[in-house]
This record gives structure tokens, C-alpha cells and sequence, in this order.
């Protein structure tokens, strides 16, 4: 028998037998051992049966240039790139359209067009950062892109229930994550409202507060 881990890295194990028998009567069933595991410090394993585990919905690993990030804005400048990275590989088209984008306006060096999407491209993460805690997920996927004519300003960048990819080629099943994320970038000037929100005089990030 074979049970697989619930948590990342999902890693299998075949259970050994033993002389255990699970009603306490030495008849079977008997329990499964592991001879041994290893695990890092503070770690912990959930062990299923192989046959029962299911895997984890899509979820964002990283966003870049970071949530709540300050830019400064530069003159005929409208445009921030953005990463997105994913637990799982991802439908690129289908992230493209579950990205929306909000801006709060300062009206400052707005483009000659909407704000939008542009640019995009997706792949598999080759070098992904290493877990921070135990049983959490790292990048398996990526989705770059730059925002275009978008002004000084608080942009809120959404996506709601990105596609996975999943099956295969023939038939081309889809799972949605189940969530909506957010983020916020911010753009302006040094002195721009939509980046001084720390008290007056601190400096953070580079950008002098009012």
C-alpha cells in the first residue's frame, strides 16, 4: 500500500508490513510501517492513502514587484511590469482574462489610453525560491506582464478564478481556483499622496514621506 503526503512536496511512500494487526487479534489487516522518514527540523508529514489524496487547488505563490509597492513614477513613464507565480501550471490565456485592474487617480501622467494588460508571458518557474514555512507550496509557473497607461495612482490589480491546466491535450480539462486575490501597486511622485502614507518624515522603500 502507498500513501502520499497532503502537504508539499507530496512526496509517496510505500508502507512496509508489520506485526500489528489493526483489530488486535494478530489476524489481518495489519497496519503499514515506515521503516524511516526523514523530515526537516519542525517539519510534519499528513499521510492519506495514495488512492484518496486530491490535489491542491491553484494558488498565488509570488507577486512582483510586491503587494502595497511603492514606484516611482518616471517622466513619459505609464507602464509597471508585474509576475505573477502558481502552485501549478496555469492556462495563460485564461489568467490574462481573470486580471482585472482598479485605479484610484491622482490624474498625473495618465497614458493616451485605458489602463490595460500587455505583453504577457508564461512558463515554467525554472530556479523557485525555497519554501519559507513547512508544507507550503513554491512556484511552478509564471505569468509576466506590464500594465500600460496607468497613471499616478493606487492600482489594484485582481484576479478572479484563474484557470489551471489539467488532464491532458484530448480533453482539455479546466479547474478554477476557487479564490480572488488582490494586490496594490502605487505610483506617483516622491511627495505624491498615493505613496506618503507612513507618518510625517520617515522614509521607506527610498521614497521621502510629506
Amino acid at each position: 500500500m502507498t500513501v502520499r503526503n497532503l502537504l508539499p512536496p507530496y512526496d509517496i511512500y510505500t508502507l512496509d508490513e508489520s506485526l500489528s494487526s489493526l483489530n488486535n487479534d494478530d489476524k489481518a489487516p495489519f497496519f503499514g510501517c515506515l521503516a524511516n522518514v526523514t523530515m526537516d527540523p519542525y517539519g510534519y508529514k499528513v499521510l492519506v492513502p495514495s488512492s484518496q489524496w486530491v490535489a491542491q487547488n491553484p494558488a498565488i505563490t509570488k507577486f512582483l514587484p510586491g503587494h502595497d509597492h511603492r514606484i516611482l513614477s518616471q517622466a513619459n513613464s505609464t507602464s509597471i511590469d508585474i509576475s505573477l507565480e502558481f502552485n501549478v501550471a496555469m492556462d495563460c490565456d485564461g489568467v490574462t482574462s481573470s486580471v482585472s485592474l482598479n485605479v484610484s487617480s491622482s490624474g498625473q501622467s495618465a497614458g493616451n489610453g485605458q489602463p490595460g494588460v500587455s505583453h504577457v508571458q508564461c512558463g515554467q518557474v525554472q530556479n523557485p525560491d525555497p519554501a519559507v514555512l513547512v508544507g507550503t507550496d513554491v512556484s511552478a509557473w509564471y505569468w509576466n506582464a506590464m500594465l500600460v497607461n496607468v497613471p499616478d495612482g493606487v492600482v489594484t490589480i485582481t484576479v478572479d478564478h484563474a484557470p489551471a491546466q489539467s488532464g491532458n491535450a484530448t480533453t482539455n480539462v479546466r479547474v478554477f481556483s476557487p479564490l480572488r486575490s488582490y494586490s496594490l501597486v502605487r505610483s506617483g511622485i516622491g511627495q505624491g499622496s498615493s505613496l506618503a502614507t507612513e507618518r510625517r518624515g520617515e522614509q521607506r522603500d527610498g521614497f521621502p514621506r510629506e
